[in-house]
């Protein structure tokens, strides 16, 4: 067995997650629907939900067992986010099989980390949420300043 871990890391949430979700919805609350893109209409739908999946996400893994890590990085979040790539969009249960079979090579899975699979694919969509939902206070902010101009 190849090892590469050189101690153990806690799973953890994306920092400021719940604030940067919250502040999106507070931006596209401020615009009216028809004015929304479709994102923003999504986001507006689903922000209540977005929150609390991340609150309950936190609560899961607030006491979760340490799992092999490099640099604070838990492999198995390492691995999600590589399903995450490959899935563009779409998990399924083939993909993460066959993803994290080629990131963990000759590594053993742990019991610990196969029970946290699922709160490692939830840590690593809403890493690729941070982006699009730190951009809607911006786009906001560009809304009215191009509205105070018309």
């Amino acid at each position: 067995m190849v090892n590469s871990i050189s101690h153990k890391t806690r799973l953890r949430c994306p920092k400021g997650l719940t604030e940067h979700i919250r502040k999106a919805r507070e931006a596209v609350c401020g615009i009216p629907r028809e004015a929304l893109s479709p994102a923003g209409a999504w986001l507006e739908d689903h922000a209540l939900f977005l929150l609390e999946e991340a609150d309950a996400l936190k609560r899961e893994i607030k006491r979760s067992p340490r799992l092999p890590g490099e640099n604070g990085v838990p492999r198995l979040l390492r691995w999600a986010r590589a399903v995450c790539e490959a899935g563009q969009g779409e998990i399924t249960a083939p993909l993460t099989v066959r993803v994290i079979q080629r990131e963990a090579g000759e590594e053993e899975i742990t019991e610990e980390e196969l029970s946290l699979l699922p709160n490692a694919l939830a840590c690593a969509l809403f890493e690729c949420l941070l982006e699009p939902l730190e951009a809607c206070p911006c786009e906001k902010e560009r809304r009215d300043r191009a509205l105070a101009w018309a």
